[in-house]
């Protein structure tokens, strides 16, 4: 993705601002990448904020063998693990770029594979009555394969006739194992699941290099929760929902 978007260069503060409502939660979350360190070769080292907007709803904790959780607030929980948590460190080593012309060039056809790895904590709660404690915080760490396939328009950022607009489509996606802390998973009904297999499948198109929209399926482990308005207990997979995400990544001085 560091080749598609064309960012390698020097370090960047505030390059990446995101947008990624999901149908599960009703609720979006917000984040940015707070600096951002590129390289030559591809390597992308990034500190990034991942926030959770709106309200979790209203649930009250439980003493039984399952929590209590609002659907929003489950599905809050869901897209805070799979985004890595409210703070993170990213690196991004680049595996595989095979293309036709350059990246940012007409009629380019890229196929990028990046290895992904993240390691995070959370300073949010996603249920009414308990407290993420500050000096022992939730971890999460994941390590996935994130590979995308491109292609341009028949337009180009450097057209001679001065066509500004110009585009791209992409699909692709991510796989990987996550590791939550225990305290996390048994908050947000994992159980004892700690550990799983968890990834993401897009579709979406870029804009003028910079822009990207995008509409997402995630997959990873179900959660098994007392519904807080029916009291029902209910098994879900809340990373089965649609997602449609808004990214604005600026370019590095390198490649404009």
């Amino acid at each position: 993705m560091n080749a598609i978007l064309g960012t390698a260069g020097t370090f960047t503060p505030f390059n990446q601002i995101q947008s990624i409502y999901n149908s599960a939660s009703s609720s979006a979350t917000v984040s940015s990448d707070l600096g951002t360190l590129n390289f030559d070769s591809g390597l992308q080292v990034a500190l990034v904020t991942n926030v959770q907007a709106g309200s979790a709803g209203s649930a009250s904790p439980s003493a039984g063998a399952f929590p209590t959780l609002s659907a929003t607030g489950a599905g809050q929980a869901v897209q805070n693990l799979l985004y890595g948590g409210t703070f993170l460190a990213q690196t991004l080593v680049p595996l595989i770029l095979a293309q036709r012309k350059k990246p940012d060039a007409a009629n380019a056809i890229i196929l990028n594979v990046d290895w992904v790895n993240k390691g995070g904590v959370d300073i949010q709660n996603f249920k009414s009555g308990t407290n993420v404690s500050t000096t022992a915080p939730p971890v999460h760490v994941s390590s996935q394969l994130e590979a995308y396939f491109q292609y341009n328009s028949t337009h180009s950022s450097n057209d001679p006739n001065g066509f500004n607009f110009t585009g791209a489509v992409f699909v692709g996606g991510s796989y990987g194992y996550d590791y939550m802390s225990h305290g996390y998973a048994r908050e947000y009904g994992f159980g004892n699941n700690v550990t799983n297999g968890i990834g993401q499948a897009s579709v979406g198109i870029q804009i003028n290099d910079v822009v990207r929209v995008a509409f997402s399926r995630a997959f990873g482990p179900s959660q098994t929760y007392v519904d807080s308005t029916s009291m029902d207990k209910m098994t879900l997979n809340s990373f089965k929902a649609w997602s449609l995400g808004i990214a604005y990544q600026q370019k590095s001085s390198a490649s404009k």
